[in-house]
C-alpha cells in the first residue's frame, strides 16, 4: 500500500470514529426536540419537568401504550409524527 493512499484511510477512520463518538449526544438532542415537539406527555415521565431533567434517550422513552391508545384520536399529522419518532427509537 503507498504512503499517500495509506494515509487517506487513516484519516477516513479518524472522521468515521470522530462521527460515531458524536452520534449518541446528537441523536439525544434531536430525539429531545423531538419529543418537545410532540409533547412531554408522550415521552419518559410525561412532564414537561421530565423532559428537562433528561440526560439520555432512555429518559424520554416513548410512552407506547399511552400512544397506542390515542392514535384514534390524533390528527393525521400528530399520528404520523409521533409513528415516526417511534419508529426511530
Amino acid at each position: 500500500m503507498n504512503l499517500p493512499l495509506r494515509q487517506e484511510l487513516y484519516d477516513q477512520l479518524a472522521r468515521e470514529d470522530a462521527h460515531f463518538s458524536r452520534a449518541p449526544q446528537a441523536f439525544f438532542e434531536a430525539w429531545k426536540r423531538g419529543a418537545e415537539i410532540a409533547g412531554a406527555e408522550w415521552f419518559g415521565d410525561g412532564t414537561r419537568e421530565g423532559l428537562q431533567r433528561a440526560k439520555s434517550k432512555w429518559d424520554l422513552r416513548p410512552k407506547l401504550l399511552l400512544l397506542n391508545d390515542a392514535l384514534g384520536v390524533l390528527s393525521s399529522g400528530q399520528r404520523m409524527f409521533l409513528s415516526a419518532m417511534v419508529s426511530f427509537y
